[in-house]
């Protein structure tokens, strides 16, 4: 028996109206719609710059044409190895205009990461960030026979932090430097001194950088890559005529990039993205009303990742203006006070962290004062609901929650800059009381669905229709239904054509236009879709007992204290857990009890396992016995995407866990 969930619109609308345009010409048509507006922002020395979209556009057309004077065909792949920066974003709406499909790699990629996702997707170039992404590709260049081109962002030798965007300001000439720097700036032009090896198919130039002979210099003599402002250069030398040649050519159903998956049970697969799943995908956000054209988006995802990479597109689309964060995480609170954002995409994380420091503020107050504050985002919450229905607010009601709202609310809302009207987050599940938390401080967190096979998203949570517990209900143009197996089956102009060089017979098959989603759900009475669970990652007890490990894993994280959690049980009589500290939090504690702060020296205080004992108790408390963890094992380090236990997206790699800490494992059952 299978459950539909209705949909706002037929899913030919969004198809038959997107098909007028592809991505290729994106910039072209927002710098005639949006011209002298905002389009990025970024930081530099201190001070936040703007590009305008018409500057966009120019710098967009100048690669666009650079690339095509290299000799890169249409249709040919263009890998982007760098951080979230603006330079990122100009790489790939460049390529994308020139008709080339853009590969995005991570930029915390290994060497070998890189080699499989290349070799994979057959790029016959790469752009790079800087010396040490250089070094990446210098190590596997022997093995790259058809890798023609590499790109430098940053030269070689010169100081980056991933902040100096290309297209700060317009020189007298009008053309904008690709480092960002402008005629006039006070800060010198990094731009490299490498000559030109002339045009055609040449793969690059060599570099004839100042900087010393390090390991990163001996990298850029092995890959000899051209800079991103001599690309611009030789973009100079072509007609415009050209590129608008080659966006003409480039058709909805033609792939507009191979994005590779995080590779949970193995190497990650290449999904295949057409202009035509995008175009549907921003028609399906405006009329979703998820972005607005005013909006100022804060962006410190990886732009490696379908979520960041649908913000870019649908910002630049609808004309907002794009904030890239500085290059430092740790800044991103600071960032958000500077950059004020009216909307926040993010992972679950960042709200987890500021809830986490918030719920300790409130836990170390005296047992009356908790009461007051718990009874304050209750108050917030049905407030909050009363205001979102339209509805009057008695007045018994409105004193104390304008109370709360000067004394909680209002400093919670600081935290974000003061103005996010909203903020969306993705790519791993949150817990309800924390959305509810934020909800009740007037800085509406919502969750959205989807996965790269998707072009990024299936379902929206929108401050107007949303259900804390559910991801939302389906976008304008997608049908969503549930298979007999409790499996969520997916319909639409979304949907991916494939992964690259492979056929799937499991997850991610498409039967008859329906994708396997390899995820567990369910679909209430208004369409909201809840998510249970993957199908893979369902634990049997030797008893015969399902368990769904995501469940009890996201509760123990809200914990200040645990960065990460891992359930074990497969055919085992009950199920335990591994648990890793949280390196930023367990300090606090080690001090408060005289402790020693390393982490290793922690893992074996008994006031450490006591500690953790304590929050795995109240977790077990709200499931059933045959549920609960009965035992856990804590590691002396976290896991982390260098040791392999983790994606780039930070979602766990259970068979690698499971494996590694195969001892410890067995050593809770033995005891």
């Amino acid at each position: 028996m299978e459950a539909a969930a209705p949909s706002s619109t037929e899913p030919q609308t969004i198809a038959e109206s997107t098909e007028l345009r592809t991505i290729a010409d994106l910039i072209a048509n927002s710098a005639v719609e949006h011209g002298e507006h905002a389009a990025v922002r970024y930081k530099r020395d201190g001070a936040w710059h703007d590009v305008t979209y018409a500057q966009l556009a120019d710098i967009v057309q100048e690669l666009a044409l650079g690339l095509i004077e290299l000799g890169i065909q249409p249709g040919e792949r263009l890998c982007i190895l760098a951080n979230t920066r603006p330079e990122w974003s100009y790489v790939d709406m460049a390529a994308t205009s020139a008709g080339l499909v853009v590969v995005p790699i991570y930029q915390t990629n290994s060497p070998e990461e890189c080699l499989w996702v290349i070799s994979d997707s057959g790029a016959c170039g790469v752009v790079c960030e800087n010396d040490e992404q250089l070094a990446k590709i210098a190590a596997i260049r022997d093995r790259l026979p058809n890798l023609r081109t590499v790109v430098v962002i940053d030269p070689p030798g010169a100081p980056t932090n991933g902040s100096t965007a290309a297209g700060a300001q317009a020189t007298a000439g009008g053309a904008v430097p690709a480092n960002g720097s402008a005629a006039g700036s006070s800060s010198s032009s990094s731009s490299s001194s490498s000559s030109s090896s002339g045009g055609g198919s040449s793969s690059s130039s060599s570099s004839d950088s100042s900087s010393s002979s390090t390991g990163s210099s001996a990298a850029a003599d092995v890959v000899r890559p051209i800079t991103l402002d001599e690309l611009r250069e030789r973009g100079r030398r072509r007609s415009p005529e050209e590129l608008e040649a080659r966006r003409a050519g480039v058709r909805p159903q033609d792939p507009f990039t191979f994005i590779y998956t995080s590779g949970t049970t193995g190497p990650p697969k290449g999904c295949v993205l057409t202009h035509g799943n995008y175009r549907a995908m921003i028609g399906m956000i405006s009329q979703a009303g998820e972005i607005e054209g005013d909006e100022v988006i804060y962006l410190y995802l990886p732009l490696a990742h379908s979520f960041a990479l649908l913000i870019q597109l649908a910002v630049f689309d609808l004309g907002g203006t794009l904030a890239y964060f500085g290059g430092d995480t740790k800044q991103i609170v600071s960032e958000l006070l500077e950059v004020k954002p009216t909307y926040l995409p993010s992972v679950p994380r960042v709200f987890e962290k500021i809830y986490t420091l918030a719920r300790a503020a409130i836990d170390a107050q005296p047992p009356e004062e908790r009461e007051r504050a718990q009874a304050a985002i209750e108050l917030g919450v049905k407030v909050r609901d009363m205001m979102n229905r339209g509805e009057q607010v008695q007045e018994e009601l409105r004193a104390p929650f304008e109370e709360a709202d000067e004394q909680l609310f209002k400093n919670v809302r600081a935290i974000f800059g003061g103005r996010v009207r909203h903020a969306t987050s993705g790519a791993a599940p949150i817990a309800k009381e924390i959305l509810e938390f934020f909800w009740a401080c007037g800085v509406p967190v919502l969750e959205g669905y989807g996965m790269t096979e998707t072009a990024t998203a299936a379902t929206v949570s929108t401050v107007a229709n949303h259900r804390f517990g559910t991801v939302g209900r389906a976008l304008p143009g997608v049908e969503i239904k549930i298979a007999g197996d409790g499996e969520i089956l997916i319909k639409g102009p979304n949907i991916f054509a494939g992964y690259h060089n492979q056929a799937s017979t499991s997850f991610g098959a498409v039967e008859d236009g329906w994708l396997h989603t390899g995820d567990l759900g369910s679909l209430d009475e208004d369409g909201y879709l809840s998510i249970t669970g993957r199908k893979k990652d369902i634990i049997i007890t030797a008893g015969g007992k399902n368990l769904t490990p995501a469940n009890i894993e996201n509760d123990l994280k809200q914990s200040r204290w645990i960065s990460q959690a891992v359930m074990h049980g497969d055919a085992r009589p009950y199920p335990v857990v591994l648990i890793t500290l949280d390196e930023e939090e367990m300090p606090a504690f080690a001090r408060e009890h005289g402790l020693p702060e390393d982490i290793r020296s922690l893992v074996e205080e008994p006031a450490v396992r006591e500690l953790i004992q304590q929050v795995l108790d109240r977790v077990n408390a709200k499931y059933a016995q045959v549920e609960q963890v009965k035992k856990f094992v804590i590691l002396d380090h976290d896991l982390s995407q260098a040791t392999g236990e983790l994606t780039p997206t930070l979602k766990v790699k259970r068979n690698v866990v499971n494996e590694r800490y195969a001892e410890l494992f067995d050593g809770l059952y033995a005891g």
